[in-house]
């Protein structure tokens, strides 16, 4: 698959030495105004805050505190009618799942479904970066300690997104 060009680094943690991946600083200068939620709190019975945004190319940085026992917190991207990608993070599991099952059109019949690493939260945080375009999603979680680089394949009008809470609470 094609990829972002990604910086490695060699940093040391808990588990011993691990090598972290971020996008290269060069993608900063294709940044547009952005669209920002400080200090939030987020239920799941709260409106959809990215609802009135659209596109098909576009950077997330998302620092979450999700909060509440099986809490379930992420986005769907690229939506429109029964299309979506899903990033979201399983509290109780310390999951990231990047889920493509509805994304769009599969090439073929073994087209993988759903990606899931583990990932432990810092400081009760969960940082996001993730990048999308016509037919790729780029998710890093905290800091590059973890990557998922997956295939999409929408179709062209599906460009509507969300931020879901369920079974909790999440502060942004």
């Amino acid at each position: 698959t094609f990829t972002m060009a990604y910086e490695l680094n060699l940093k040391s943690t808990a588990d011993g030495l691990k090598i972290f991946q971020t996008p290269i600083k060069e993608y900063e200068s294709l940044r547009k105004v952005p669209f920002e939620l400080k200090d939030g709190t987020i239920t799941t019975d709260s409106e959809n805050i990215l609802e009135n945004l659209k596109g098909t190319r576009y950077e997330i940085i998302a620092e979450i505190t999700p909060e509440g026992r099986g809490a379930q917190v992420g986005f769907n991207l690229r939506t429109k009618g029964s299309q979506v990608t899903k990033v979201y993070y399983n509290l109780s599991g310390q999951t990231l799942i990047v889920d493509r099952s509805s994304s769009g059109a599969n090439p073929n019949g073994n087209f993988p479904k759903a990606y899931s690493k583990t990932v432990k939260l810092k400081d009760g945080k969960l940082k996001l970066h993730i990048f999308v375009d016509e037919s790729n999603i780029e998710v890093f979680a905290n800091d590059g300690e973890e990557v998922a680089s997956l295939l999409i394949f929408p179709d062209p009008d599906s460009d509507g997104m969300e931020f879901f809470v369920k079974n909790g609470t999440a502060k942004c």
